[in-house]
């Protein structure tokens, strides 16, 4: 029952975000256009500062664990190619098909996995999962930069691909972060604090601008889509990778943290990036918003089946 009402407290300060999001648009606040620009805002330089700083602030002096770190980088390209399996025989359009795998292989890790593995192990074991931020997150946005490019219509440009990739700006806000982390470089004091600070407003924008786009009477249109990417994104693809660290031999931190990168429902950032590379925006909020909404039960089950089998 804890971890019911731990997962339900993770997911409620978000969904009340997207709630002022639905009501900017409801009072006309903002247009449809105004909100395609303050999204763009939040792409262009909001996200990549959150990147980069999420990145520059992980401890390299921390606990580091090789095996966990080799799990989850062979785990992360075999969800994402799973993915490709599932989409593939169900949606024959391209916009879409983009949109499903960046939704089914991308997970809200930085916003609700690090809360996650607190919760299970306790704040003074998370070094481990604040020192993989630098490796999930610019491995997410590497092969969504793919993928979008990739599926955004017609044939697929290699060389457009590869563009796409060296000037996407969460890509660069990534590079800059690791290169920072790696060479120990430190910020003064008062840009460090600036940076902290934009870093701040990057999420909690990018929600609201998610609610202020979210249209329901567009759900009905992808529910076939949208029904993939609950199933691939919170039962498949958790169950495949969570059993297989289990079998494994993973227990307590190390499992935590795998149960946190794999497990929890698709990234925010998804969203915006399928509204910024010409992919099906619509098809991308609602599997944000329904995974998340859908999450709050499975994480309980995915919990609650480990701790019982002692994983942790």
């Amino acid at each position: 029952m804890n971890n019911l009402i731990f997962s339900i407290k993770a997911i409620i300060p978000i969904f009340l975000m997207i709630g002022v999001g639905m009501l900017i648009r409801k009072s006309k606040i903002l247009s449809r256009e105004e909100i395609s620009k303050v999204n763009k805002l939040v792409f262009k330089v909001f996200l990549p500062i959150s990147m980069f700083s999420n990145i520059y602030s992980a401890d390299l002096d921390k606990t580091i664990n090789h095996q966990v770190m080799l799990f989850v980088v062979v785990g992360i390209m075999a969800v994402y190619f799973l993915s490709y399996l599932l989409v593939f025989p169900l949606e024959k359009d391209r916009i879409n098909r983009g949109a499903m795998i960046h939704a089914i292989y991308r997970t809200n890790y930085v916003i609700l996995g690090v809360p996650i593995v607190t919760q299970l192990i306790g704040p003074g074991n998370i070094g481990l999962s604040c020192l993989l931020i630098a490796i999930v997150v610019p491995m997410y946005n590497v092969l969504a930069v793919v993928t979008l490019e990739s599926f955004r219509g017609g044939k697929a440009n290699i060389r457009k691909v590869l563009i796409g990739i060296a000037t996407n700006p969460l890509i660069i806000g990534g590079v800059i972060g690791i290169v920072f982390l790696v060479a120990r470089i430190h910020m003064p004091g008062i840009l460090e604090t600036t940076v902290t600070d934009l870093a701040k407003v990057g999420t909690p924008l990018a929600i609201v601008v998610l609610g202020a786009s979210f249209d329901f009477g567009k759900v009905r249109e992808g529910m076939k889509d949208l029904g993939v990417i609950l199933l691939g994104r919170l039962i498949v693809m958790p169950a495949i990778v969570l059993f297989t660290a289990y079998g494994l031999g993973f227990r307590g931190v190390a499992f935590a943290t795998i149960l946190a990168i794999f497990a929890p429902p698709t990234a925010i950032s998804s969203y915006t990036m399928a509204q910024q590379m010409g992919s099906n925006e619509n098809l991308a909020c609602n599997g944000v918003i329904f995974t998340t909404l859908f999450s709050s039960i499975s994480l309980f089950l995915w919990i609650f089946i480990f701790k019982t089998i002692g994983a942790f």
